[in-house]
């Protein structure tokens, strides 16, 4: 996932204590790190995209609490402006993650839909399902959840546009000893963004062992954006008895 903030202001810490979480070198002169957070920030799971400057100290006063982290008195710095990415681990991470938590304004916006299945022909919603969306169900044995070898479980989304999906949990079971299929996450009438190859359940790309209740099924997802019009239809095609389904969790982003 990735999260854009743009925030006013410069931030000012000692990063003495931390610099071994950086991968960056920095001699005993320049012992301050000045973000000037006027740039975006782009954040990663492990990696920070900033400008930076490390700044040479001349004088003797200046406030490094993160309180007074945006003042500075008395103090004159020679600026050394360098771009680059800065590997954050440990301690290095966790207070870049609180400054930003305590001092930025921004917002992502993710969340995730629940559908769950009632009939053969039939699912309720819950969660946050993007305004406007709608979703149909059709299992070809008749059935709520069982799927028999040669039957089927399609789910079909619309009104997702400007949205983008990025991970699909299903949950589901079968025989305790018996049951294989395929899955398939298909936007826009031809782009597979997700699929799972026909085979056992309990095959690795599954589950990796037979279960007679349920359990989360989260096949790999390629981010996929959908656009004005398109729908994203998910299948599951039994070949080989039984396989069930519960719900189906979409995580997307707006």
């Amino acid at each position: 996932m990735r999260i854009e903030i743009s925030v006013k202001g410069n931030l000012l810490f000692d990063i003495n204590k931390t610099k071994r979480n950086l991968n960056i070198p920095l001699s005993q002169n320049r012992r301050y790190l000045n973000i000037p957070l006027i740039y975006p920030l782009f954040i990663s799971t492990r990696f920070v995209a900033m400008k930076t400057h490390f700044l040479t100290k001349n004088s003797s006063t200046m406030k490094s609490t993160l309180s007074q982290s945006f003042t500075h008195t008395h103090s004159s710095f020679h600026s050394v402006g360098v771009d680059r990415f800065c590997l954050l681990n440990g301690w290095g991470l966790k207070v870049l993650s609180l400054l930003l938590v305590v001092m930025v304004g921004g917002s992502v916006v993710a969340a995730t839909v629940t559908y769950t299945t009632t009939s053969s022909s039939a699912v309720t919603t819950s969660g946050s399902a993007p305004s406007g969306s709608s979703a149909t169900f059709s299992n070809t044995y008749n059935n709520a959840n069982q799927m028999t070898s040669g039957s089927s479980a399609t789910l079909t989304l619309t009104g997702f546009a400007g949205n983008q999906i990025t991970g699909i949990t299903m949950s589901m079971k079968s025989n305790a000893s018996a049951g294989a299929g395929s899955f398939t996450a298909i936007g826009g009438g031809s782009t597979t963004f997700s699929s799972i190859l026909s085979n056992n359940f309990s095959n690795a790309s599954w589950n990796g062992a037979y279960s007679s209740s349920a359990v989360n099924i989260n096949p790999s997802v390629t981010a996929y954006t959908v656009t004005s019009g398109q729908s994203v239809v998910l299948t599951i095609a039994v070949t080989t008895n039984s396989l069930f389904i519960y719900s189906y969790t979409i995580t997307y982003v707006s």
